[in-house]
C-alpha cells in the first residue's frame, strides 16, 4: 500500500469514526434531561386537559439474533431484552427499553426480492401513549445500538395523534438490498398515516 493509500484510509476511517462518535455524544447529551413539563406518559383511562392531546408513539424494528457477527461487542442490545430507545422532546428525555420478540419470516417475496425485515431476527415494537401540548415540539430519536440519531420537528393537533417510525435499512454498500442485518438507515415518520418531511 502505498503513502497516499494510507493516508486517505486513515482519513476515512477518521471520518467513519468521529461520525459515528458524534451520534453517540447526541444520543448520551439527549438523554438527559433539561426540564420535566413536557409530556406525561398516561394510561388509557386518563382525562387530557385542554391544551393538551394524546400522542401514541410507535417504533418497530428488527435486529440480528445475538451472536449473529463473530465480532459482535458483548455490550450490544441486538437480540437480548431491554433493548434501548432514547427519546427527547423539547428538553424532557425518556430512556424506553424493550424486550423483543423472536421471528421467523421469509427473507424474499414471491418475486425473489429481499424484504428488508425478512428472516431470522428479534423484532422489537414500542408502543408509548403520552399527553403532550397542542403546537409544534422538537422530537429526538436515538437508537445506542445502531449509534443513530434524528431530530423531527412534530404539529400536535387537538385529540389523539399516531406517531408511526418505520425504519429504512442499511444496504451493505451498494450491492446488495437493505436488510436488517446491516443496522438502520434512518427512519421515516408518520403522523397518522401521514408522511412528515
Amino acid at each position: 500500500m502505498n503513502r497516499t493509500s494510507i493516508i486517505l484510509f486513515s482519513a476515512l476511517l477518521v471520518a467513519l469514526l468521529s461520525g459515528c462518535g458524534s451520534a453517540l455524544e447526541q444520543i448520551n447529551a439527549k438523554s438527559l434531561s433539561t426540564r420535566s413539563d413536557v409530556f406525561v406518559e398516561i394510561k388509557d383511562d386518563e382525562a387530557i386537559p385542554t391544551g393538551y392531546s394524546t400522542v401514541i408513539i410507535k417504533v418497530s424494528i428488527k435486529t440480528q439474533p445475538t451472536g449473529y457477527y463473530l465480532w459482535e461487542s458483548n455490550d450490544s442490545f441486538s437480540g437480548k431484552p431491554g433493548f434501548p430507545f432514547v427519546f427527547n422532546i423539547d428538553g424532557q428525555a425518556a430512556l424506553w427499553k424493550i424486550d423483543g420478540q423472536q421471528e421467523i419470516t421469509s427473507p424474499y417475496d414471491e418475486k425473489g426480492v429481499r424484504i428488508p425485515d425478512g428472516g431470522r431476527g428479534m423484532r422489537y415494537i414500542l408502543n408509548k401513549k403520552i399527553r403532550l401540548a397542542t403546537g409544534s415540539h422538537k422530537l429526538f430519536l436515538g437508537v445506542p445500538d445502531d449509534e443513530y440519531a434524528q431530530e423531527f420537528v412534530i404539529l400536535v393537533k387537538d385529540g389523539v395523534s399516531t406517531l408511526e417510525f418505520k425504519p429504512v435499512y442499511r444496504g451493505d454498500h451498494q450491492r446488495t438490498a437493505p436488510s436488517f442485518f446491516n443496522g438502520i438507515h434512518s427512519f421515516e415518520l408518520f403522523c397518522d398515516g401521514s408522511p412528515i418531511k
